[in-house]
């Protein structure tokens, strides 16, 4: 690659801004996926980080303090115990509020369909998704996106 950057007879004209743009593109793109995907809290007790990267790279999983407490070789009162304590909020909660950011970042960075949006997300369908997403923002997925795209359209224009 640095060969090809220093030879200009190789990389003249329009040919290496546009490669310096999709590198830059994809770098980006791999970087919000990062972030969307594996925001996982630091936490030293091992258990409960391994449950913290099973739920964030696993929303669309049907989560339960069982299956939660199974992941973490734990009972399920000791389990739902620590991970409050560390956590600041049961299990479940903590399932629910991810689940529910994560949707509100997929409604403004993709163009999915609602009904595939709460399937990512974990929803069995949209109406059970709009329900939750709308007691936890206060608006429905529909106008949260519009008014995302009404924003960018007065930023950007």
């Amino acid at each position: 690659m640095s060969e090809v950057l220093r030879d200009s007879g190789r990389a003249t004209g329009a040919a290496l801004p546009a490669l310096v743009d999709l590198l830059l593109v994809h770098g980006l793109d791999w970087a919000r996926e990062q972030m969307i995907h594996h925001e996982v809290p630091p936490v030293a007790d091992a258990a409960i980080a391994s449950v913290l990267r099973a739920v964030h790279t696993g929303l669309d999983s049907p989560w339960t303090v069982e299956r939660l407490s199974a992941v973490a070789g734990m009972p399920r009162a000791g389990f739902s115990r620590r991970f409050h304590a560390l956590l600041g909020e049961p299990p479940m909660a903590y399932v629910l509020n991810r689940r529910l950011s994560h949707a509100a970042v997929l409604l403004r960075t993709t163009r999915d369909p609602h009904s595939v949006v709460a399937r990512q997300v974990g929803y069995a369908n949209e109406f059970a998704f709009a329900t939750a997403f709308r007691r936890r923002f206060g608006i429905a997925p529909g106008r949260y996106r519009h008014d995302a795209d009404s924003s960018q359209r007065f930023t950007s224009g």
